[in-house]
C-alpha cells in the first residue's frame, strides 16, 4: 500500500511518510501544496488530488482553531468531486478530536465563504490565518 494511502488510514503518521508522488515530487510538498494547485491534476489523476486534500486535513488537525480547521476542511472537500473517500467519517473525527463545535462550524462556514467572495482562492484563507502557517513544521 503506498505510503499516502496509509498515512490516511492512520496506520502511519506524518512523520512516517517516505514515499514520493513522482520522483521529483516528495509527498510532503505534494500534501501541503494540493489545495494551492488543484489545477496541476489532470480528471486521471483526481484519485490522488483527493487523497493529497484529505492528508492535508489530517495535517491540519493540530490546529487550535476549530473555526479554521473547518475552513480548511471545507475548502479540501469542495475542492474534490465526485468524493471517493469518507469526507462525513472525517469531519467526524474532527469533531471529536479538536473538540470542534457548532460555533465552531458556523464561523469557519463564514472563513470559507468570504474567502470565496474574494476569489475563492485557498492562499486567500491563509493569508487571513494567523502565524501558524508561518511556523508549520512541513
Amino acid at each position: 500500500m503506498h505510503d499516502l494511502d496509509r498515512f490516511i488510514e492512520g496506520q502511519i503518521g506524518f512523520d512516517e511518510i517516505q514515499g514520493c508522488i513522482c520522483e521529483v515530487i516528495p509527498i510532503q510538498n505534494a500534501i501541503t501544496s494540493a489545495l494551492q494547485e488543484a489545477s496541476y491534476y489532470s480528471k486521471e489523476e483526481h484519485d490522488l488530488y483527493e487523497k493529497l486534500c484529505y492528508a492535508a486535513v489530517l495535517c491540519d488537525m493540530r490546529l487550535d482553531d476549530g473555526a479554521e480547521l473547518y475552513a480548511i476542511y471545507l475548502f479540501a472537500k469542495n475542492g474534490c468531486f465526485p468524493h471517493k473517500l469518507d469526507w462525513d467519517g472525517l469531519l467526524e473525527k474532527i469533531k471529536r478530536e479538536s473538540g470542534m463545535d457548532d460555533a465552531d462550524i458556523i464561523e469557519g462556514t463564514d472563513m470559507y465563504e468570504e474567502c470565496k467572495e474574494r476569489g475563492g482562492c485557498y492562499s486567500d484563507l491563509l493569508n487571513s490565518l494567523p502565524s501558524y502557517y508561518n511556523s508549520s513544521p512541513y
